[in-house]
C-alpha cells in the first residue's frame, strides 16, 4: 500500500504539470492581454497583443457568458476606478453548488471569476471576500481551484444599488454626452428602452478595432463619440455606454472581465483565454437591478479567436483536461486509488515469484548446484597471503601458551 500511495502521489503530481506544458507549449504566451488589477486605463492604443494562455475552464455552461472581475466606478480623464468605500468582507460561502463549474488554471488570477447571474455559488475555499459590487475574491492564502453555480438571479452577494458616484459625470462632459444620449435615445422615457437604443446606435456608428490613434489632449471618450465612424475596442464601447446612460440619469458602471465564447468539442467545456478579456457596462433598471449591457458589436468575438477550438489542439486539451480531473477526483477518495494500484503490486510480486520457481532458483540448496567456479588469480594470490599470516600467528600463540584470535 506504501507504494500504491507514492505512485498515486506521483501521478498527481505529474499530470497536472504535464497538461500545463503541453498547454503552453500550443499557446503563445509571451505577450498578455489578461484583466489586470488597477485602474481601467483608456488613451491613445496602437493595438492590443493577443495571448492564447488559458484562464479558465468552463463545464456545463450553455452558449456563451460574461465573467466579472474588477468593477469600475469613477471616471476621469480616460481612466476608471474602482470605489475604496466598497471594499472587500469576509462571508462564507455556503451554497450547494449547481451544474456548471468553472476551473481556474491562471495564477495570475485575484478574484473568482463569475457572471452577474450566478445563484447558489459554491467555491473551492470558504470564507471568501466579498465587496459592495458582488465580486468574490479568495482570503490570503487560500486556493482558488473552481467555483461552481446555477444560473439565475442572485440569492447572495447581490451588488449594493446604485449610489451617488453611478451617476457622476465630468462637468466638461456632461452637456455633450446628454445631447448625444437624447438623440439616440429618440423619444423613449422607458430607461431599459433608452439603454438598448443607445447600445444600438453605439454598434451602428461606430466599428470595433485593436488598432486606432485618439488625439492626445482630448478626453478619449469625448473623441471616440464626437468622430463619426471612429473606431475603438471593447474598453471604449463600454466606457461610452455607461457615461451616455449616466447621462440620461440611469445608474451605470464599467466591468472587466472576460467574455467566454470558445468551445471545445472533444472535451465538451468553453476555453477562456487571455485573449478574451473584456469590458462591458452594467446598468440598475427598474424592477430589474443590475443588468449587463454588451454594447460592443459583434465582429470582435470573431477577432477575439476561433469560435471552436482547432481539432488537434482540442483532442490533446481534452485528454489532458480530463485525465488531470479523474485523477484528482480518484485522489479525494484514497480506497479507489489504493486498492487497484494495491492489487497491481501484488500481481507484480506474484509474478516474479512464480518466474524464479519456475526458473528453478527457488529448488532446495542441494539440488542442480551451479559447479564450483574457482576465483580470480589476484584473488587467489591474497588468499594465500592472509593464509600464509594467520598460520604466523597461530604458531606464535601456540609459543606463548594462548589461543589464537
Amino acid at each position: 500500500m506504501a507504494l500504491a500511495a507514492v505512485l498515486a502521489g506521483g501521478l498527481a503530481w505529474a499530470v497536472p504539470v504535464a497538461h500545463m506544458r503541453v498547454v503552453r507549449w500550443l499557446a503563445d504566451s509571451s505577450t498578455q492581454t489578461g484583466l489586470q488589477d488597477g485602474p481601467l486605463e483608456l488613451g491613445s492604443l496602437a493595438g492590443l497583443a493577443q495571448s492564447d494562455r488559458v484562464v479558465a475552464r468552463v463545464f456545463g455552461l450553455r452558449g456563451s457568458t460574461l465573467l466579472r472581475g474588477v468593477v469600475y466606478q469613477d471616471y476621469s480623464r480616460g481612466r476608471w476606478l474602482g470605489n475604496s468605500v466598497l471594499i472587500p468582507r469576509p462571508q462564507p460561502v455556503t451554497g450547494a453548488g449547481g451544474p456548471i463549474e468553472i476551473r481556474y488554471e491562471s495564477v495570475d488570477l485575484m478574484r473568482f471569476l463569475l457572471p452577474l447571474g450566478a445563484r447558489a455559488v459554491a467555491l473551492s475555499s470558504s470564507p471568501a471576500l466579498v465587496d459592495g459590487f458582488g465580486v468574490i475574491s479568495p482570503t490570503y492564502g487560500s486556493s482558488m481551484e473552481y467555483a461552481r453555480y446555477e444560473e439565475g438571479p442572485r440569492d447572495r452577494f447581490v451588488p449594493e444599488p446604485a449610489q451617488t458616484a453611478d451617476l457622476q459625470l465630468p462637468s466638461s462632459l456632461r452637456s455633450g454626452l446628454t445631447s448625444l444620449a437624447r438623440q439616440w435615445a429618440g423619444d423613449a422615457t422607458d430607461p431599459a428602452v433608452q439603454v438598448e437604443r443607445i447600445a444600438q446606435a453605439l454598434v451602428a456608428h461606430h466599428p470595433y478595432s485593436l488598432h486606432f490613434e485618439r488625439p492626445p489632449r482630448r478626453d478619449p471618450v469625448a473623441s471616440f463619440l464626437a468622430t463619426e465612424g471612429a473606431a475603438g475596442h471593447c474598453e471604449y464601447f463600454a466606457s461610452a455606454m455607461a457615461m451616455l446612460a449616466r447621462s440620461l440619469g440611469v445608474p451605470a458602471r464599467v466591468v472587466g472581465g472576460y467574455r467566454v465564447s470558445e468551445y471545445n468539442d472533444v472535451g465538451r467545456y468553453h476555453v477562456v483565454r487571455e485573449r478574451n478579456a473584456h469590458a462591458w457596462a452594467e446598468v440598475q433598471l427598474p424592477g430589474q437591478g443590475w443588468v449587463s449591457v454588451d454594447a460592443t458589436p459583434a465582429e470582435s468575438v470573431d477577432l477575439a479567436g476561433p469560435g471552436r477550438t482547432p481539432p488537434l489542439a482540442a483532442a490533446i486539451d481534452a485528454l489532458l483536461t480530463h485525465g488531470a480531473s479523474a485523477l484528482r477526483h480518484a485522489l479525494d477518495r484514497p480506497a479507489l486509488v489504493a486498492g487497484p494500484l494495491g492489487l497491481v503490486l501484488v500481481w507484480l510480486v506474484g509474478r516474479d515469484f512464480w518466474r524464479r520457481w519456475r526458473d528453478g532458483r527457488c529448488a532446495s540448496p542441494d539440488r542442480d548446484r551451479a559447479p564450483f567456479e574457482p576465483p580470480p588469480a589476484y584473488l587467489q594470490a591474497l588468499l594465500r597471503q592472509l593464509e600464509s599470516r594467520g598460520g604466523r600467528r597461530a604458531s606464535a600463540a601456540r609459543s606463548r601458551g594462548r589461543p589464537a584470535t
